[in-house]
């Protein structure tokens, strides 16, 4: 079973209770686009009233969420930006599902757009400055600290709340959080820019029956907003947000060069993704220029946008197909009147294949397995890549005779987009090229994928009583919603947003005694390389060139017992470790202790810090200063 059959599946589950029209599983994409329009907008009023200031910007965010309007809107931008999320990993599930990431520029403009939105989410986050923050501040600052081109005075600026640091990080940071929200729908339009007729938004039924649960989820469950970052040291337990935070959950579980480990592994493999698997054959169709009459048809039909129409050089329009962007759905097959294009996969005279049968079953490709073990007498079954490529004058051939009957079998989401859609409104005059206007729709079925098939097609083709009145063509597919269900799963699915937004998690324990190293100690020079006598004097250096410098020892002793409980030797940074030694470390110590800093190469230099008292539940962060030690 192909992967879009499995989609289809799931699919008509849904389309049971949402029908086929309004089925939210058939708009992933454009209910992201939709969730992300209303964060955009309700963070553009949220913005009116911050503050960017680390000192102002919790207190901001508080008085907004005093304020009814105010609290309502940062509700429905948080839940809004969540839902983003949500519909961009379902629509990332549903590329991966149906093979369609072989198509490897939206594919990685996707996940690229994908990144970016991760990104504005955590860089929010930041800007509210709670525990919550501080925690995101914290486990960032020591995934970049790895880094040998990171300072860790980056995590210390958190965790004392160094306000002269932060000052410029919240300016950054809020620059970026707006900026790449504009760079966010730059990508999405490079994402869809391949496509012909593009869907930004979801139908105005889903739009509106969306925005209400939104607005009700809004209006009873309150975005989380934790203490302020100033209370603590190390934050311990805080708000974990699911759609953003997921990466930081490693942090809890794995060390830090792991989580690069896993984030190199995860981010390699998914760009990949288009590379390590085996593209399906294109059957691309030929034009026959000679043939075509410029009728723009094709061109309108062409779901990828592959056909342009172009003057020769007699000044007469004719159809020119862009190999590179054809994706071998054959659609323009079936839009030509004048059987100006063709292709290896459709048999010429499909219909007339059948011989002298009085019935017919068109499928497409993805569903002819639908059809085993169907037996009926005198009829064809015949295979299209998409419904959406059978000719109308095929259509005609089939229906020569009252006897006749013909059955289209096709996707309720088409693989190729349009195929389905496009094969109706032909068939119901309402796009070119259409079926003869004599035919009786008594004799014509079109069955979507979410049916029972067998069934369906057989009750159909042994009907003999046929009416001659239809004036439109029969469609089984779900076109009702069960609005009871609809409802209830609905709600189901938005109450769940807010519980997953405002879950507790603890990475830090409160009844534990924390020591932080975060310094930057320049330790005496090993080996100093000479001037050289013979170059010219604007060529030597005016002070001795360093080539290496000591590695540093922190110890920490518990004062009770003057038993040792830490002890870790750092190194300068640096190819030839002539730069100065930056530490960043956590450490759980007992309540009494005494610090020493030694330099290994010379173990006369010491500094030493005593008579340290840690309560339980209590973080301190140890830096150097002014050439001391200090907490």
């Amino acid at each position: 079973m192909s992967g879009h059959s499995i989609f289809l599946k799931i699919g008509a589950f849904f389309s049971r209770i949402f029908s086929t029209k309004y089925n939210p599983v058939y708009h992933l994409g454009t209910l992201a686009i939709y969730f992300f329009a209303i964060a955009f907008v309700s963070g553009i009023y949220l913005f009116l009233f911050y503050k960017v200031d680390p000192t102002q910007s919790y207190i901001s965010t508080v008085e907004l969420t005093n304020q009814w309007a105010g609290n309502l809107m940062r509700n429905l931008h948080r839940y809004s930006s969540d839902l983003f999320v949500v519909f961009v990993f379902f629509h990332f599930l549903h590329m991966l599902i149906t093979g369609k990431f072989k198509r490897v520029k939206s594919w990685l403009f996707g996940i690229v757009s994908l990144i970016i939105t991760i990104f504005i989410g955590l860089t929010g986050f930041v800007l509210v400055w709670d525990q919550k923050a501080k925690l995101l501040g914290v486990l960032t600052a020591k995934l970049l600290i790895y880094l040998p081109f990171f300072d860790p005075s980056i995590a210390g600026a958190f965790l004392i709340n160094d306000l002269a640091y932060l000052g410029g990080i919240f300016r950054v940071t809020l620059f970026g959080h707006i900026f790449f929200c504009a760079f966010t729908a730059i990508f999405l339009w490079l994402h869809e820019i391949h496509l012909s007729k593009p869907g930004i938004f979801p139908p105005k039924k889903i739009m509106l029956f969306s925005g209400f649960f939104i607005l009700l989820i809004s209006l009873f469950f309150d975005a989380s907003l934790d203490a302020p970052a100033q209370d603590t040291v190390l934050p311990t337990e805080t708000g974990f947000n699911w759609y953003y935070f997921f990466g930081y959950f490693f942090m809890k579980i794995l060390s830090v060069g792991w989580n690069w480990v896993l984030i190199l592994i995860v981010t390699l493999f998914i760009f990949s993704f288009p590379f390590l698997f085996k593209k399906n054959k294109n059957y691309i169709p030929v034009i026959n220029a000679d043939l075509c009459d410029g009728c723009q048809q094709c061109a309108e039909d062409c779901p990828y946008d592959s056909i342009l129409i172009k003057q020769n050089e007699k000044g007469e329009d004719k159809a020119w197909l862009d190999n590179e962007k054809c994706v071998g759905c054959n659609i323009c097959v079936g839009s030509c009147k004048s059987m100006a294009i063709t292709s290896e996969k459709i048999v010429p005279n499909l219909i007339n294949s059948a011989g002298n049968t009085q019935h017919h079953i068109i499928t497409c490709s993805y569903l002819k397995s639908k059809l085993n073990g169907l037996d009926l007498q005198n009829t064809k079954i015949s295979e299209a890549i998409c419904v959406g490529n059978i000719n109308a004058k095929a259509f005609d051939e089939t229906l020569v005779s009252e006897k006749n009957k013909l059955v289209i079998l096709g996707c309720e989401s088409c693989y190729y987009r349009f195929g389905p859609e496009w094969a109706k409104n032909r068939l119901n005059h309402k796009r070119r090229p259409v079926i003869k206007s004599s035919v009786n729709y008594s004799n014509i079925l079109f069955v979507t994928s979410g049916q029972n098939i067998k069934k369906t097609i057989s009750d159909f083709i042994n009907n003999a009583n046929v009416s001659s009145n239809k004036k439109e063509l029969t469609v089984k597919d779900f076109s009702k919603v069960n609005i009871a269900f609809a409802i209830l799963l609905s709600a189901l699915f938005f109450v769940s947003i807010p519980y997953f937004s405002n879950q507790k998690l603890s990475f830090y324990s409160s009844k534990s005694r924390t020591l932080v190293l975060n310094l930057k100690y320049t330790s005496s020079p090993i080996h100093e390389l000479q001037n050289n006598s013979s170059h010219l004097s604007h060529m030597q250096s005016p002070v001795p060139i360093i080539s290496g410098r000591s590695e540093i020892k922190i110890e920490v002793f518990n004062t009770k017992n003057n038993e040792l409980v830490f002890s870790k030797n750092y190194s300068p940074r640096g190819i030839r470790k002539d730069i100065a030694v930056y530490v960043y470390d956590e450490v759980e110590v007992p309540e009494n202790i005494k610090i020493i800093l030694s330099e290994t190469e010379f173990p006369e230099i010491k500094h030493e810090l005593s008579n340290i008292q840690l309560m339980k539940g209590e973080s301190r962060v140890l830096r150097f200063l002014s050439g001391k030690l200090t907490l």
